[in-house]
């Protein structure tokens, strides 16, 4: 039998955490829901993951008929679900009511013997070998596809537990497949189904000067998936107008003042192979939060054989301190951030070894496809916060006999959903797509 929690004086049931909300019908419908797995494709900053915190926190709290009752709060990654979650529900929880806490475990333990665990889905076996009694998947559309059906599905088994499916849609994906699925149900079973969708809008939520902000700063598409929850068919959609580096349909002139300039590198190993190449692009940055500007300084394109990349790396250095000279940046060199797979690993290593300013890029942005990481940036290049400087425009190099701007055809050309994207020299978008997310994007990259 579940123990009771400890009865608290009326004044300090709650903690100042939970402040008034003002949900509307959706909301409302949301938070009384029987059902045992709802979805919300809700827009961004409409509340959705707020009130699936306090949903967590209050049937923890309850308990169940369980003495040991278990729930999760997960993210695409570890990282995500402990920035999402982990401070705001412990903010949430009583503190009459905790029990204990581990910082180390991400576990809240409750007096009533519930527990609360904050878990990331790139492991998605982290939920293997004990049952659930409910969680949430959020940010589902970035998520491995068989998170849910392999390995949270039957571990919400024994307990019939439930799970509630959260995030922006992602295109036609899985989260796309399971929400038809969900309309279908529904429409079979009434409200007898154990599915259900609860759908809104950013503007049901945020200021009407909020929303007009963001559709000028988006792609329409983009907006529409971002601010209104739809599930948007990118397939064969252009992102990238190249013509939003452009002022007046001309590039820039170089900037004499920057406050740092960076190198991002995407390197492979395959060399011989049509798609093999190593880019390199030169960023400026200016500027902070909404008034952030990026440059893009330099580029180059080659093809070199794995082994010769530590004496090519050198060069890369050398040119970010000409550009930063050439820029007056502010902080000099900010040095270069490498993708730490594959032949990467060997610059990473080679550069400490030499005591040069060399990082990986983050892994939650690694761990993104080309499609998913391009969609992340794209209102930052959209919103006309990237520009390009004249010589970075006008350039052309020779690559396996292709003489032309080759940052610029692969950027013009990328499509989403492209079925031959294996087949495509994507180097140089790589490198742009990283560098949106490193200098525009918060501590993740988006």
């Amino acid at each position: 039998m579940t123990v009771q929690l400890p009865v608290a004086p009326a004044s300090k049931v709650l903690p100042e955490r939970w402040s008034i909300l003002r949900p509307h019908n959706l909301q409302r419908g949301y938070w009384t829901s029987n059902h045992r797995f709802n979805l919300l494709p809700c827009g961004r900053r409409s509340g959705k993951t707020e009130l699936f915190k306090r949903k967590i926190v209050k049937r923890a709290m309850k308990g169940t008929q369980f003495d040991n009752a278990r729930f999760f709060a997960s993210a695409p990654t570890l990282t995500q679900a402990i920035q999402i979650y982990w401070q705001d529900l412990k903010a949430l929880t009583p503190k009459w009511a905790i029990a204990d806490i581990s910082e180390s475990n991400h576990i809240i333990k409750y007096l009533n013997g519930s527990e609360v665990h904050v878990l990331g889905m790139d492991k998605p076996e982290r939920v293997e070998g004990q049952p659930w009694d409910g969680g949430g998947l959020d940010e589902y559309g970035n998520m491995k596809e068989r998170a849910w059906s392999a390995h949270v599905r039957p571990a919400l088994s024994d307990r019939l537990g439930w799970c509630d499916f959260l995030g922006v849609p992602e295109g036609r994906n899985h989260y796309f497949e399971l929400y038809e699925k969900a309309k279908e149900d529904m429409a079979s079973f009434g409200e007898a189904s154990p599915w259900w969708v609860y759908e809104w809008e950013s503007k049901d939520i945020l200021p009407p000067e909020e929303i007009e902000a963001a559709r000028r700063d988006l792609h329409p598409l983009m907006f529409e998936q971002e601010y209104g929850g739809k599930f948007v068919d990118f397939t064969g959609v252009s992102i990238f107008d190249i013509s939003k580096w452009l002022d007046n349909g001309n590039a820039v002139p170089m900037p004499n003042l920057l406050d740092g300039v960076i190198a991002i590198i995407d390197t492979a190993v395959k060399t011989g192979k049509d798609n093999d190449g190593t880019g390199v692009i030169y960023g400026g940055v200016w500027g902070r939060g909404d008034q952030r500007k990026v440059y893009v300084l330099d580029w180059d394109y080659q093809q070199i054989r794995g082994d010769l990349l530590p004496a090519w790396l050198p060069t890369v250095f050398q040119r970010l301190e000409a550009l930063a000279k050439e820029c007056h940046a502010r902080a000099g060199s900010l040095g270069a951030m490498i993708e730490d797979k594959s032949s990467g690993m060997v610059l990473l290593q080679h550069a400490t070894n030499k005591g040069w300013n060399a990082r990986p890029l983050p892994a939650d942005m690694t761990a993104l496809g080309k499609d998913e990481r391009a969609l992340s940036v794209s209102g930052y290049h959209y919103g006309g916060k990237v520009k390009i400087v004249g010589p970075a425009w006008d350039k052309v190099l020779s690559y396996k006999g292709q003489v032309k701007n080759h940052l610029r055809k692969q950027v013009e050309d990328f499509r989403l959903g492209d079925p031959d994207a294996a087949k495509r020299a994507d180097d140089l978008l790589d490198t742009y797509t990283y560098l949106l997310a490193v200098t525009m994007g918060d501590s993740r990259g988006f």
